[in-house]
């Protein structure tokens, strides 16, 4: 399959995909349409949006079966949560901890926030700005290929990694330690994102433990850098497909 310009695909959640099941296309409007049979995030490079929790619009009516008393932010979590593996505690751990940062990120910046919400009256909360922090993709894999400017690309062409984030301008790998990978195909791993251009943030249990605010903060950059260019109000993902999306 041919990479389309200006376009990043990222199939997520998975250990295991098929190019072939991909259905990529750009529309005339610059917008990219994608369809696949597994989680796969479609990224435009020209926009320079990153890619945030509010990016894809969610359906609703399929969390009827939700716990009583669940968050819209806590759905979106469970829902990453669902695509990691399930016995690995730390990908599970770095996703609580990612939704503990933002919280804590939010009031951090609320006089800010409340300022910016002031003419609504009331309409917009201080926490509906959750939504604009940067999306986690667990399982995801980068394309980082071994034969670098090729138009073309197949499953060999990507790399796994424990999470990736589009902040607009660069995407970042995260990856945990201890690898569960030899060490010669860690490094090959880590030598084909670097080539790729990709930013690479290692993290382990201690890091989350007792440094959680430096950890996210080389992962995403400053916070309310990225609130600023989210918009003029905040956009919930729980709405109809096409309204607001980016």
């Amino acid at each position: 399959m041919s990479l389309l310009p200006d376009a990043i695909l990222v199939p997520y959640g998975v250990d295991t995909w098929s190019v072939q099941t991909i259905d990529v296309r750009r529309l005339g409007d610059g917008s990219i349409q994608l369809g696949a049979p597994f989680p796969c995030a479609a990224i435009n490079k020209a926009t320079k949006r990153p890619l945030r929790l509010n990016s894809e619009a969610l359906n609703a009516a399929a969390n009827f079966n939700a716990p009583q008393g669940a968050t819209p932010l806590n759905l979106i979590k469970d829902r990453l949560k669902s695509l990691c593996r399930p016995w690995d505690r730390l990908s599970l751990q770095f996703l609580d901890g990612y939704f503990e940062h933002i919280a804590s990120m939010l009031r951090v910046h609320q006089g800010a926030i409340t300022t910016k919400l002031a003419p609504f009256l009331g309409l917009y909360v201080v926490e509906d700005w959750a939504f604009s922090a940067p999306k986690p993709l667990p399982r995801a894999h980068l394309h980082a290929s071994r034969n670098a400017g090729s138009a073309h690309w197949d499953i060999d062409d990507f790399v796994q990694v424990d999470f990736a984030f589009w902040l607009g301008d660069r995407m970042v790998a995260v990856l945990s330690r201890p690898e569960v990978l030899t060490p010669a195909r860690a490094g090959e791993r880590l030598a084909r994102l670097e080539q790729a251009g990709v930013t690479v943030v290692h993290f382990n249990a201690e890091n989350l433990a007792r440094s959680p605010t430096a950890l996210f903060h080389r992962v995403i950059g400053d916070f309310g850098a990225l609130l600023e260019g989210a918009g003029t109000v905040p956009i919930s993902p729980f709405r109809p497909q096409g309204l607001g999306d980016h």
